[in-house]
């Protein structure tokens, strides 16, 4: 179980002169990654998600990895044991509200995990069987405001009946479009008034859990009348309640469900600021009110304030920077930290922050630095950062409750 994480950020001050203060970006913009070599099922992550004992799950195309901080525990089917999971090929997980974990695979259903057995239950499609779920390919699960859970397929949107243990289907037929004959469920997102917001193939749909009823939003821009977009990949929420939308190639929306204004971000060329990429395949709101943005060539970091976009590092061979520009999914556990899944591996971000903290040695005060000369710096967690003098000793300065302590070496030892 995960108790507290520890994530390193070491570097060494070289200085002609004597240093008298130490200026700290806390935490700096430095990834670490987790790996095939750490134990993963398989580099192509696909899915994140932390469950209320601690752990983090990672949903690879090659098996379920469960984390507890330092190995990986890997889930794959097994054709000789009927309770194992039914695909190695996992594209979603969700938690419920009875803490029960959810699987969604790529190709044979959904599965249920037992915590005590550690085994699972299985939720196939049935082509003869019209309450089972309506496709093999599951992309999204949630829960909205009714606690009524929702599965995504590649064919179809289904409710789970958890008192019949069956499904009840949704958009599995579109007899006015000539080419396809159903929508392809990208995402599922619940909002805070418990309504659920579906991303689909052709656009935005939102589930009105008062009103029993679907609403389309395939007209939602500024101009009347005008298409809105394609996919719709995914979807989030900020704190003034406005819906956040990721598309298949024409940016992100900023949709405000009150008044239906759009506010559009997209790529533009020679424009650094802008996103890296049109075609979005994650959003996340963070615990500091900022939306990240995943794409097919990287991650980028809303500023609200100056309306633009900054982009986390990406350099094949620093591995302080992300090991794929390709990002799948964004997550953050209860310790602040971002995890982000990429086609070559999880990379993590402690607390990323632009705020500086400056610490200095004051003569007569014991809440300083115990030297002049600092040397290197171990951030352990989101209260804790060593930090190692010249000549001085260890210091561990608490941020939350902004205090120094001392660790000299004894001579006598």
């Amino acid at each position: 179980m995960i108790k507290e994480s520890k994530y390193i950020i070491i570097f060494i001050i070289y200085t002609l002169l004597s240093v008298n203060s130490l200026f700290a970006q806390y935490p700096r913009i430095n990834f670490r990654s987790l790996s095939t070599d750490d134990g993963l099922a398989n580099n192509s992550t696909h899915c994140i998600l932390q469950d209320k004992q601690g752990y983090l799950w990672f949903g690879t195309i090659d098996g379920l990895n469960r984390y507890n901080g330092n190995s990986f525990k890997v889930f794959k089917h097994d054709p000789d044991d009927p309770a194992s999971i039914s695909s190695n090929d996992i594209r979603c997980l969700y938690i419920d509200n009875q803490d029960r974990l959810w699987v969604g695979t790529l190709d044979n259903g959904l599965n249920l995990f037992d915590y005590e057995t550690e085994k699972f239950t299985h939720f196939h499609h049935n082509p003869d069987d019209s309450t089972s779920l309506c496709q093999a390919r599951v992309s999204a699960i949630a829960q909205d405001g009714n606690n009524d859970l929702w599965v995504g397929t590649y064919e179809g949107l289904n409710r789970f009946d958890a008192e019949n243990n069956c499904f009840e289907h949704f958009f599995t037929g579109i007899s006015n479009h000539p080419l396809k004959t159903y929508e392809i469920i990208l995402d599922l997102f619940k909002s805070h008034d418990g309504n659920l917001w579906i991303g689909t193939s052709f656009g935005l749909k939102k589930y009105d859990i008062k009103e029993h009823k679907f609403i389309n939003y395939e007209y939602l821009t500024n101009e009347p009348g005008q298409f809105m977009f394609g996919s719709v990949n995914t979807i989030c929420e900020d704190m003034n309640n406005e819906i956040w939308l990721g598309t298949a190639g024409f940016g992100v929306y900023k949709f405000n469900p009150q008044n239906e204004k759009v506010k559009i971000y997209k790529h533009i060329i020679n424009d650094s600021v802008t996103l890296v990429n049109d075609r979005i395949s994650s959003l996340f709101h963070d615990s500091q009110n900022r939306i990240w943005v995943g794409s097919r060539k990287g991650l980028d970091l809303f500023d609200e304030k100056t309306e633009s976009f900054e982009h986390m590092p990406y350099e094949p061979h620093n591995p302080l920077t992300l090991t794929d520009p390709r990002v799948f999914d964004i997550y953050q556990d209860s310790n602040g930290v971002l995890w982000v899944a990429t086609g070559k591996g999880i990379n993590l971000l402690p607390n990323y922050s632009k705020h500086f903290y400056t610490f200095q040695k004051k003569n007569y005060n014991k809440n300083s630095l115990s030297g002049y000369s600092v040397s290197a710096i171990l951030y352990e967690n989101e209260s804790k950062l060593w930090i190692g003098t010249s000549y001085s000793g260890l210091d561990k300065y608490n941020f939350k409750t902004n205090k120094f302590e001392h660790y000299l070496a004894d001579p006598k030892k």
